[in-house]
């Protein structure tokens, strides 16, 4: 495969703190048709120590960096997105303001009829259909009963372009042949 073809796809994958992405392509190379952001388990509460969760802004930082770079039309979260049990109603918006908003508030949509809620965090979120969120349910995600309902459910209320995958595993076009 020429340098071409492998680089009409651009993939910059993020997990527990360590960045992996591809060059940027050479100046004759066409733009990339199609960018995904991919990160997991970073769901950590606000309790934990500070060491726990400065990873999760470092890469966050660096995905931001990427995106202004090359930016993304996918942001894939890879599960354990609420630790340690999942999210419960009485912390919803408190967890969605710490592991979402603060975060990752560039990827975005607040155009649900409680965004408001996180407006303040994210005074430039992402246009209307510019960008999704894409999330899968991790182990920790399911311990609490109510968890999995309320990240299909109650976060897009907040988070208009975020979307739960149902079952353990699910199959999305994303667009140019993936």
């Amino acid at each position: 495969m020429s340098a071409r073809t492998s680089c009409a796809v651009g993939l910059a994958l993020f997990t527990c703190g360590v960045g992996i992405h591809c060059a940027p392509p050479a100046h004759d190379s066409p733009p990339a048709a199609l960018s995904i952001l991919a990160v997991g388990d970073t769901g950590k509460p606000h309790p934990w120590p500070a060491f726990l969760r400065s990873g999760q802004m470092r890469v966050a930082r660096g995905m931001n960096a990427e995106d202004v770079r090359s930016p993304a039309g996918t942001l894939l979260l890879l599960g354990d997105n609420f630790y340690p049990e999942g999210l419960t109603e009485p912390e919803l918006v408190a967890r969605l303001r710490e592991n979402l908003a603060t975060p990752y508030c560039r990827f975005l949509e607040l155009a649900g009829p409680r965004s408001a809620a996180l407006a303040d965090l994210c005074p430039e979120s992402a246009a209307a259909g510019e960008r999704r969120i894409l999330a899968v349910l991790g182990n920790h995600d399911i311990v609490a009963e109510s968890s999995a309902a309320l990240q299909r459910d109650a976060i897009p209320e907040f988070v208009s372009n975020w979307r739960l995958l149902d079952g353990c595993a699910g199959s999305v076009e994303l667009g140019h042949g993936v």
